[in-house]
């Protein structure tokens, strides 16, 4: 009994390993190469009527592909730097809190037998839906100069 679960999840984990390492292999070769600006630009015309303005496609976008804890990295790195106003650090965390690692994360659904449609339909509709209801809510900062949230 301990040997097939020893071996299932082995046989898990090389599944996981074969889905991520290539996807953050192309993540350091696109960023080495400068072509999130095409990602960026693109991407920027579809999500600018949910509230999100053109510095927060970066995080967005690295969410969305690799993940929460990628596309968080990326949205701390932008926010100390001053890039994020703290509405747009709100509408990024609300979307990907809802919609993330969705490359990622369909793949390894769909292997174990998930329909991939299915997941990314309803995680990005929500995420959409939730992220529009957000941004037409809140007009100004959505935190205070103290750091108090409104």
């Amino acid at each position: 009994m301990i040997t097939d679960i020893a071996i299932g999840l082995g046989g898990l984990l090389l599944k996981v390993f074969v889905i991520i390492m290539p996807l953050m292999v192309a993540l350091e070769w696109v960023r080495t190469r400068h072509w999130f600006g095409g990602f960026i630009r693109n991407g920027e015309n579809v999500f600018r009527p949910f509230g999100f303005l053109p510095p927060a496609m970066l995080s967005l976008i690295t969410g969305l592909a690799f993940g929460i804890a990628y596309g968080a990295g990326v949205l701390i790195s932008q926010s100390r730097s001053g890039e994020l106003e703290a509405r747009q650090i709100v509408l990024v965390s609300a979307f990907l809190g809802i919609c993330h690692a969705i490359v990622e994360d369909t793949l390894l659904f769909a292997v174990i037998g998930g329909s991939a449609w299915i997941m990314v339909t309803a995680r990005l509709l929500t995420a959409l839906v939730v992220t529009l209801v957000l941004a037409r809510l809140t007009r100004g900062p959505l935190v205070q100069p103290s750091g108090a949230v409104r």
